[in-house]
């Protein structure tokens, strides 16, 4: 896969590692990267139609704090809009997770600074149990490790959200305590567990799985 304009090197933070050849640079920074099944791509503002739809549903909506909701068209376009002005500073990076053409979730590493950024994801709950959170959420920390030389990633999820839990667990995340946060898509104050991730000495890779 390649991306929308031709390749001239690494942008801002990215490294040009020989253990992570697997991503696709443009001048932009906009990324591509593929997994067994999915296509890892840089979300556009065009996909505004599809993020608000996938965050618009209750059970993945209320387990983001940050949103409101609905979440509406509108606000999509601007939280896409912003993607490219993350990129270029280094701060973030956003995949969208594409199957058969199509947006079925995210996954992301943002708050990068001083060698730390936090993992963030959401899938549709039609693609739910069928593994494609976890094959996303392996290739973006492999590339956060690997591709921008991170030594800790952070998570959180909402005492609720079991699925997050298995899936932080799965990736080697270990909990690190909790935390009362407003949550604005449920208009009330929740629980929120924090986890954190220390990149290995060697490759990246699910336990008991090849790197």
């Amino acid at each position: 896969m390649t991306a929308d304009l031709p390749p001239t090197g690494p942008g801002p933070g990215l490294r040009s590692n020989p253990g992570f050849d697997d991503v696709e640079l443009d001048r932009r920074t906009a990324l591509h990267m593929r997994t067994a099944r999915l296509v890892l791509r840089t979300l556009r503002p065009s996909d505004a139609d599809r993020v608000s739809s996938i965050l618009s549903q209750p059970d993945v909506g209320r387990m983001l704090g940050q949103i409101h909701l609905p979440y509406l068209v509108d606000e999509a376009r601007r939280w896409l809009e912003s993607h490219e002005e993350e990129r270029a500073r280094g701060t973030a990076y956003r995949f969208g997770a594409v199957l058969d053409d199509r947006v079925i979730g995210c996954a992301d590493i943002g708050a990068i600074a001083e060698q730390t950024g936090e993992l963030g994801f959401w899938f549709d709950p039609a693609c739910w149990g069928q593994g494609y959170a976890r094959e996303a959420a392996t290739a973006v920390v492999r590339f956060a490790f690997a591709g921008l030389e991170i030594r800790r990633l952070t998570a959180t999820r909402a005492s609720d959200n079991e699925r997050s839990a298995r899936l932080l667990k799965t990736l080697g995340f270990r909990e690190t305590g909790q935390r009362q946060a407003w949550s604005h898509s449920r208009r009330a104050t929740v629980t929120q567990i924090a986890y954190d991730l220390i990149a290995p000495a060697g490759p990246f890779g699910l336990p008991g799985a090849p790197a």
